[in-house]
């Protein structure tokens, strides 16, 4: 599990937000400041994910905050990113199960909106809850329909692959997880 949890710390700023690091206390300086929505939404989300797995507690509050303004403002696709940073925040809090209740809202919210990116980042959140809570053979199912739509696949492949192998590690598949490995 210590594997996987880097793989997120390390992608999860650059790689899936393809975001620039962000200086949490200069973000939450600027919050108390900002009266637009889509701003208040973005540092919103920026400070969600900072502390998805540090403080999960923090994540919580800025992501509940975020989510009644994505709601008001009708951003859908803010709606499926705070829904994830928080089944991230539950999980890493021990609560899978209300983690997958996020990440299944969060899955047919981007289905409804045909976001065939955040389908597949759906169900790599749904596949990282699985895996935190041992279930490996569900990790390796969720992880395994990132496949699904090669375009979005494709736009986190390395990420995606590592988590398949790392499923297939778990499985003691270990042929199956070198596979992987040798892919990346």
């Amino acid at each position: 599990m210590k594997y996987f949890a880097i793989i997120f710390f390390a992608f999860v700023p650059s790689v899936l937000l393809n975001a620039q690091p962000i200086e949490a206390h200069q973000v939450k300086e600027d919050l108390l400041n900002l009266r637009e929505d889509t701003t208040k939404l973005k540092a919103l989300t920026d400070l969600s994910w900072f502390y998805a797995w540090s403080f999960p507690d923090t994540t919580l509050k800025y992501s509940a905050e975020g989510l009644k303004i994505a709601k008001k403002i009708n951003s859908q696709e803010s709606q499926v990113d705070l829904l994830t940073a928080m089944a991230q925040a539950l999980a890493g809090k021990g609560n899978f199960l209300l983690a997958l209740q996020n990440n299944y809202s969060a899955l047919a919210l981007s289905e409804k909106i045909n976001n065939e990116d955040l389908v597949t980042w759906s169900y790599a959140s749904i596949g990282s809850i699985y895996f935190y809570a041992e279930d490996y053979q569900n990790a390796l199912l969720y992880f395994s329909k990132t496949k699904k739509f090669p375009v979005a696949f494709n736009n986190r492949k390395k990420l995606y692959l590592g988590f398949i192998g790392e499923a297939y590690f778990h499985l003691n598949q270990l042929d199956s997880a070198l596979l992987y490995a040798a892919i990346l």
